[in-house]
């Protein structure tokens, strides 16, 4: 039961927030640097470009940092909240039920 449900919190509500709050970071970089880039000659919309774009990347890194945290936590504890979605060692041999992948080894 605790287990389903720490798993569907990261999954319907952390994954989602951190993919929204790293793309609102990427969209302040870019809208920074076109600030920057659009009028080179004012100095007052290089500095508010510039001002964007580091923020932008402080708030993308502070995401891939979060997520990091979270998969080392998991990995740590083996709380399995991401699942398994690697291949097995059988899919080599040729023996395993995926396809796709035992025909890449062969």
């Amino acid at each position: 039961m605790g287990q389903t449900v720490l798993t569907n919190f990261v999954v319907y509500i952390i994954d989602p927030a951190t993919l929204l709050i790293f793309s609102l970071g990427f969209l302040v970089f870019i809208w920074g640097l076109v600030e920057f880039v659009r009028d080179p000659a004012n100095q007052g919309t290089r500095e508010k470009g510039k001002q964007h774009m580091i923020w932008g990347i402080v708030g993308m890194f502070i995401m891939i940092s979060a997520a990091s945290i979270i998969n080392i936590i998991d990995d740590t504890f083996d709380l399995n909240i991401r699942g398994t979605a690697t291949p097995s060692v059988q899919g080599r041999s040729g023996t395993g039920s995926n396809p796709g992948f035992d025909s890449i080894f062969r």
